[in-house]
Order: structure tokens, then sequence, then C-alpha cells
């Protein structure tokens, strides 16, 4: 074995020396730095504590969101029919304008001024925005849209198939157990019975969408099944029959032909979409001529291939009922029966 010499002090100013036996001493191994003549292993690769800015990236997409970093995103207004515009991650980039805008290329935004690519993607945003119909914007104004035929596909996709015209009763629930009672809603100056769907604990459910709208409680706070809710759900907003506007506007939809009307003539003013007849103007000239100028006013328009009984009537009592329909784009033969307002056009 090894020895060691250590140092003892004796006496104040002596110094001695001695041997200790010590356990062997294993050599430290020596780590060299690599030669820069040689080739690492990990040569080409990133350091994992390395940064990378944008610039310095070969890749244009980012692995998150697997969308291109030149990528920018467009939101429609409900009231003002402005796009807005957003990057590949979804941030607001600050910059807006009217579609007309983008499309007679008079008074572009410094974002799209600045950038052919942007522009390009712009100009095809705009140009297949003015082919959907009015009915089917109300189901994308507000939302950031990358591309719209994949949003539309979307949208398509999530219908509800059926091949009945309109919804009757409640919406079927999800959860197990539920019980239907029939209600007595207000409807104008009348009573109306109704059917609703409840939960084993008495919780009315929403007629559309079939959530729990409220917790039904007595006085012991207990739960209770009982028809005599009714009073207590009258008072609360739709009577207590939907958790909100939206529900209650979708199901009115779905069940009420004259609420589609009107739902619809807000939208598209009575416009035909395949011929772009005017109904609403043409209404306004007929009632304001005599019969003959009626029935001269109606020969003129797209309206003289109709039948000879039809023209009569619109000529004896111009409506709205007579000059346009609301059409189902998917017929409800091939499953477009029950559906949303996306699937109606001015006919």
């Amino acid at each position: 074995p090894a020895t060691a010499p250590t140092l003892t002090t004796s006496e104040p100013g002596q110094i001695s020396t001695n041997t200790v036996a010590t356990s062997p001493v294993k050599p430290t191994p020596v780590i060299s730095a690599p030669s820069t003549s040689q080739s690492s292993e990990f040569e080409g690769t990133m350091a994992p504590n390395s940064l990378t800015t944008e610039e310095d990236s070969d890749s244009d997409v980012d692995l998150f969101t697997d969308l291109s970093r030149h990528t920018i995103q467009f939101s429609v207004s409900a009231h003002t029919e402005r796009v807005y515009f957003y990057d590949y991650a979804g941030r607001y980039l600050e910059d807006n304008c009217l579609l007309q805008d983008i499309t007679d290329g008079s008074q572009l935004p410094d974002l799209l001024a600045g950038s052919a690519r942007h522009l390009e993607a712009a100009q095809h945003f705009a140009k297949h925005w003015d082919n959907i119909s009015k009915a089917t914007k109300t189901k994308l104004y507000s939302r950031v849209i990358t591309d719209l035929e994949e949003e539309l596909k979307k949208l398509y996709d999530s219908r509800v198939v059926s091949t009945t015209r309109h919804t009757r009763g409640p919406a079927p629930g999800n959860l197990p157990d539920t019980v239907t009672l029939v209600r007595n809603i207000n409807v104008g100056k009348k009573k109306v019975e109704v059917e609703q769907s409840f939960t084993p604990a008495g919780d009315p459910l929403c007629t559309s969408c079939s959530k729990v709208i409220i917790k039904m409680r007595n006085s012991e706070g207990n739960p209770k099944l009982h028809p005599t809710t009714n009073c207590k759900l009258t008072k609360l907003p739709f009577q207590g029959r939907f958790c909100s506007l939206e529900c209650s506007k979708s199901y009115g939809i779905k069940a009420n032909s004259h609420f589609v009307r009107n739902i619809l003539f807000g939208l598209e003013l009575g416009v035909c979409q395949i011929c772009g007849l005017d109904t609403s103007q043409l209404i306004r000239q007929l009632r304001l001529g005599e019969w003959e100028e009626r029935a001269k006013l109606l020969n003129s328009t797209i309206l003289r291939s109709l039948t000879e009984r039809q023209k009569k009537n619109i000529v004896e009592k111009p409506t709205e009922g007579l000059l346009w329909q609301a059409d189902h784009i998917i017929p409800v033969a091939e499953g477009g029966g029950g559906c949303d307002i996306e699937n109606y056009r001015t006919l």
C-alpha cells in the first residue's frame, strides 16, 4: 500500500515527519476536450439549451399550431362588416378594413399594402365570403377563420340530418331518466300547452340544448318534481323553456315556419338568392297601381312564368307570402329538415 507523509508539530518551532498508511488512491480520469478537427456525433443538431429566433429558423411552420408564420387569419364583424386581421397564433394585428376595400384595392391597410402574400390571402377570403348567403354568414361572424372552405365544411358536417320539416317537442336529453311534463305557457293572450323535459330532481332542461336551466328546490331544500313548478318557471326568462337567447332563436327556426320567414327577411330583405328579384320593392309598386297596371308590371318580371291563377292572386292581393318563400337549400327529403337558418334562402 502507498504511504503518504503527514506533518505533525511536536514542539513549537519543530516539525517532525511521520508516515501513515492510507488506502489505495485511484487515479482520476482526465476528460479532454474534443478536437475541433474531429466531427462531433451531435454535429448539425441544436443544443438543448440554445434558443433560435424566427429569423434564424429554417422552418416557417409553428410546431404547436401547424400554421405558417406568414399566415393571417380573418374575423368579420356582424355589425359593421369590417374584417379584422390576426396572426398565425390568433393575436390581433391591430389592423382592419372593409371587405369592399379588399375587393377594389382602393384603401388597403398597411398590413396588406406591404405584403403581396397577405393581400392575396385577403382577396381570396373576400371573394369567397361574397358568395356565401347572408343566412350562412350569421354562423361565421366573429369567428377567427384561417380557411373559409374548411369552416363551411365544419358547419355542414355539424348539421342535424332529419327528414322532418319541423322539430316537435323538446330535444332528446343527454341525462338518464328524464321526465317529460306538459306545461302551460303564455303566448300573447292565450295559454298554450307545451312539453318540456325535467331531471328526476325536478330541474327543467332547455328545450333546445337539454342543459339544466335552473336548480328547482322546495322550502325544505329537497328535490321536487311536480307540474305546479310551472308557476315559478313562467317568471324566468323565456318562461323557463330555454337557457339563452341563442337557444330560443335556434329552436324557433327549427319549429316555426313563420319565425323562419321573419329571420330570413331580416337577413336577405326579400331578395331572391337565385335571380336577384327584389320582391319587397315589387310589392310596394304593385300596391300603388291599379289592377291593369299590376298585371302589366307582374308580366315584366320573371314571375310571368307563374300560372294564370297564381298571377291573378298576386294582382288581386299582393303579399309577401305569394311572392317569395323560405326555401331549403338541402331538401327536407335529403336530410335538410329541422335545420337552422343557414339551410334557408329566399326564393
